[in-house]
């Protein structure tokens, strides 16, 4: 089918309301920004991929030509370093959802993304887009002390707003975690999973061990549930303050990670892991790194912000950054 014949289908479809709702198969929908991780992608002229998984606030697109996922999001301002961003064309707009046997195609065609089965086409053309890079600081050692003053606010600030599901609960034992010592009595199941890899991945990284932390890694990926795991939530956040921090020979153990989370854990949680390792990040985990460490911005904003990402996701990856700061 060409694009000027999904196009018109698309445009004379006379079924999209028969839920009462208004969804994205009654309009033509355009793209306000995209991630410039994603600019060979979107700029090549065309690619040929599917619709990886549906739901009301986001599509994930697999495409041939690119190893990660692409997620289609309405207009949020977290600036995903996968994602697209979309005008909602009304209040109560929510993307089309199918029984996956009928996602069907991604087509990227000229400056226009078209998914026929899903009755969507986004216009690509005026999108802006937006670095996920996030910067690196040099920081002074008389500086140090701030960053723990802020440090010991936000474990306070996540054990008192944050749900206190998932990896969170270890906020409140980060010293003993990164000391190697045995796991407090009463951590859930999860918690008691991870207390020893993880605290063998931040001794690995204190001493420059790789093969400490490969081994560590290894059982770490891919550990907990959901979209993005609990672990690879902590991993995330861990680079994302190392990168910040200039610590390059630390970031050199995580070398590898995103070839080994292919297999170990969830596509959409690899692709946030490959990005990681890029120095790419969602816009909520770059404000939190550079307000805990620069005090450029308000840490508790900061937090309240990335804790919206997920149910606990953004809660674990700050836990860490806390990690990776005093590491």
């Amino acid at each position: 089918m060409t694009t000027r014949a999904v196009i018109r289908a698309f445009e004379q479809s006379s079924d999209a309301h028969a839920s009462g709702r208004r969804c994205a198969s009654d309009t033509m929908l355009q793209a306000t920004c995209y991630s410039a991780a994603l600019q060979n992608l979107l700029t090549g002229g065309a690619g040929n991929g599917r619709v990886f998984s549906a739901h009301e606030s986001v599509v994930n697109l697999a495409f041939h030509t690119h190893s990660g996922l692409v997620s289609l999001v309405v207009d949020s301002g977290s600036e995903l370093p996968n994602g697209i961003y979309i005008t909602s064309p009304s209040h109560d707009f929510t993307f089309p959802t199918a029984d996956s046997s009928q996602y069907g195609l991604a087509l990227l065609q000229g400056d226009k993304l078209i998914l026929p089965e899903l009755k969507m086409v986004v216009a690509l053309h005026g999108a802006r887009a937006y670095d996920p890079h996030l910067k690196s600081f040099s920081i002074e050692k008389d500086a140090w002390e701030e960053i723990f003053v802020r440090n010991a606010h936000a474990v306070r600030i996540a054990m008192e707003f944050a749900p206190q599901q998932g990896l969170v609960p270890l906020f409140g034992c980060t010293e003993q975690l990164m000391a190697a010592a045995p796991p407090p009595l009463g951590l859930s199941t999860l918690c008691a999973t991870t207390w020893d890899p993880l605290g063998q991945l931040c001794q690995g990284i204190l001493a420059s061990d790789q093969q400490q932390a490969t081994v560590a890694l290894e059982q770490l990926i891919g550990l907990g549930l959901g979209l993005t795991p609990s672990a690879d939530d902590v991993l995330l956040g861990m680079m994302a303050s190392l990168l910040a921090l200039n610590k390059h020979e630390s970031i050199g153990l995580f070398c590898g990670i995103a070839e080994r989370a292919l297999a170990a854990t969830t596509r959409l949680s690899a692709t946030y892991l490959a990005h990681g390792i890029c120095g790419e990040f969602s816009k909520p985990l770059r404000a939190y790194v550079v307000g805990l460490l620069t005090g450029q911005c308000n840490l508790a904003g900061s937090m309240c912000w990335l804790f919206k990402s997920g149910h606990t996701s953004g809660a674990e990856a700050a836990l860490g950054v806390t990690l990776g700061a005093i590491l």
